[in-house]
């Protein structure tokens, strides 16, 4: 079987969440059985990553998305001229997209992000090739029922099947016409050669604390600096924060200065983006994923539980479908200083529950987010496309 995939996103230095989770889609069906080829509009992190797995990269034309939010008075609306240029952009890109599909002829056309999806949906449908529609981003909140239903038009004429993350993501999407081409299929890492490495627990009074993803307003750092703020001063902490950032950028330069108030400077480090999260969460007592506004799944999450850690996450979006509270992690209200500050100190007091939800955690991991589970779905939902 001949898979092309395609993604719109072209970042130099680092990979976003949904670029991780392609390159596991990618990496588990590059077999003797299947031949895989990614298509991005140029070079980036992802093709150089993919390249390195022996996996044939092209490139597609696509203009430069314009951001279809505009803010007047604090309120947020939606760009219409702003849509319409972009839909221009997309049938570009189907263009381009269609002499990739014509050329090599894959089997299955699988597209990575909502609005490439249409491009892809077109360039495929003019081939008679299935294509696979992966919304793996919940549309953002200016996004109205009309404009979701305009997208449901695209998606139920050219797509022939829609994968989502999580149920909360499908949910968006209950009173459209699509709703029937959805299915609900979380993502899957392979962590069992590396979870070795969470054998050694740490004994040291000073306690790893680490976050993951981007240094954006929505992630809650901030939240989670002002809650370790308000810890009892003899417990000893360290706070690793990952991910990427643009050192002039306003949200990061406000953590530097909250981190310098609450004195703070030596506990806290920012270590930027790391490709391989695996060996900093293993090093880590506790991870906290405090978001501020709704994920479409929790990557972050089962990250963690695969390699036994504690979880606190905040009660958005997918999350609470990864973390059963109190079970294998601890939901809190999103913005909450004082509720995630009790988590916090409850779970490095107590090593007795930090091992338990670390291992409830790692048993659920074994169950619903392993690779070979997320290969599996997939694959048999591409085997169902072609028979028919």
């Amino acid at each position: 079987m001949k898979i092309l995939y395609i993604d719109p996103f072209v970042l130099p230095n680092f990979l976003g969440g949904s670029q991780k989770s392609l390159l596991d889609i990618m990496n588990s069906m590059n077999d003797k059985d299947n031949k895989i080829i990614l298509a991005t509009p140029g070079g980036g992190m992802l093709s150089r990553t993919a390249s390195e797995k022996n996996i044939d990269t092209l490139n597609f034309m696509l203009p430069s998305f314009i951001n279809t939010r505009i803010s007047i008075f604090n309120k947020n609306y939606f760009n219409y001229f702003a849509a319409l240029i972009n839909i221009l952009n997309l049938l570009i890109a189907a263009l381009s997209i269609h002499k990739l599909i014509r050329k090599n002829k894959p089997d299955i056309v699988h597209s990575n992000q909502m609005l490439i999806s249409i491009s892809a949906g077109i360039a495929s449908k003019a081939l008679k090739v299935p294509c696979v529609w992966h919304i793996r981003e919940n549309p953002s909140k200016h996004i109205s029922r009309f404009i979701l239903k305009f997208y449901s038009f695209f998606g139920n004429k050219f797509s022939s099947k829609i994968i989502v993350n999580s149920a909360y993501t499908a949910s968006f999407f209950s009173n459209t016409n699509l709703r029937h081409k959805i299915d609900i299929v979380p993502i899957g890492l392979d962590l069992n050669k590396e979870s070795s490495l969470n054998i050694q627990n740490n004994n040291n009074t000073t306690k790893n604390i680490s976050i993951f993803g981007r240094i954006i307003s929505m992630k809650g750092h901030n939240i989670l600096i002002k809650s370790l703020n308000a810890l009892d001063i003899e417990l000893e902490f360290k706070l690793n924060i990952y991910g990427s950032y643009e050192s002039d950028d306003d949200y990061y330069l406000s953590l530097k200065k909250l981190i310098k108030n609450f004195n703070l400077n030596s506990k806290i480090k920012f270590l930027g983006f790391i490709s391989d999260v695996t060996n900093a969460m293993a090093k880590s007592d506790l991870i906290i994923s405090p978001s501020l506004e709704a994920e479409s799944f929790g990557r972050t999450l089962i990250e963690g539980m695969a390699l036994g850690k504690p979880i606190i996450a905040s009660d958005v979006g997918a999350h609470s479908e990864i973390i059963d509270d109190g079970i294998n992690g601890f939901l809190v209200k999103p913005g909450d200083i004082n509720a995630l500050t009790k988590k916090i100190k409850l779970i490095l007091n107590n090593k007795h529950l930090a091992l338990k939800l670390g291992n409830n955690g790692k048993n659920k991991y074994s169950k619903y987010y392993t690779r070979d589970n997320y290969k599996n779905n997939i694959q048999k939902l591409y085997h169902r496309l072609i028979d028919v």
